[in-house]
């Protein structure tokens, strides 16, 4: 009897233990090894992506599709909106990771810039595409990360603009004196091309992710 009691005590604490923290709709990707844990050095670009939109239940990302006619709006670029009632959420019961981050100081930025100045000897040139390779290796490697999901708190659709120059945010850290600072920047290359807007449905979620540091 002592041991059957000791069994069913078990069984409720492993149910138990595996009860969510949260339950806010989780982003699912496949197991993989060697996750990377960033701690820069250097402030990182930040450069937000949508992993999925108009859902209120746990999604892969893998399987993410975007219905066109269902998530995409019609609007010229000047049209204004209204300020809409959106919640933005930090799920920090639990970390996923996601392969589009880039995680190193690597200042393309000013070696684009530079390239009007270069005799185009090919030298430079070379160099440049070198560190772009070398970028796009490295977002293939799997960075920790923690799911920020938007709420749309309206009883209507809201409408977001798609293009990440109009999706802006930045991490900040607490200083040795205990004050918030970026850690993060962002750098929009200005574009005449119009963004289309997506269409968020009432009490539905969009998802990015945002860096997990460590340290």
């Amino acid at each position: 009897m002592k041991k059957l009691v000791s069994i069913l005590f078990l069984l409720l604490f492993s149910f138990c233990s595996k009860k969510r923290e949260s339950n806010l709709p989780r982003i699912l990707v496949p197991e993989v090894d060697n996750i990377v844990e960033v701690n820069s050095k250097h402030m990182l670009e930040s450069k937000p992506e949508y992993l999925g939109i108009n859902f209120n239940k746990d999604f892969s990302i893998n399987k993410v599709k975007f219905n066109k006619q269902e998530t995409f709006a019609d609007f010229n670029y000047d049209t204004i909106l209204p300020k809409y009632n959106l919640k933005i959420i930090i799920d920090t019961t639990y970390d996923f990771h996601y392969n589009r981050f880039e995680y190193e100081h690597i200042d393309l930025v000013k070696k684009i810039d530079s390239l009007r100045d270069l005799d185009y000897s090919g030298l430079e040139i070379d160099r440049l595409l070198e560190k772009i390779y070398d970028y796009n290796k490295m977002q293939r490697n799997n960075i920790k990360a923690y799911p920020l999901l938007i709420l749309n708190n309206e009883i209507n659709e809201s409408y977001i603009a798609s293009g990440t120059s109009n999706f802006q945010l930045i991490q900040e850290a607490k200083d040795i004196d205990g004050k918030w600072k970026p850690i993060e920047y962002i750098y929009n290359l200005h574009s005449c091309l119009d963004s289309p807007f997506y269409k968020l449905k009432p009490k539905n979620y969009l998802a990015t992710a945002i860096i997990k540091y460590h340290g």
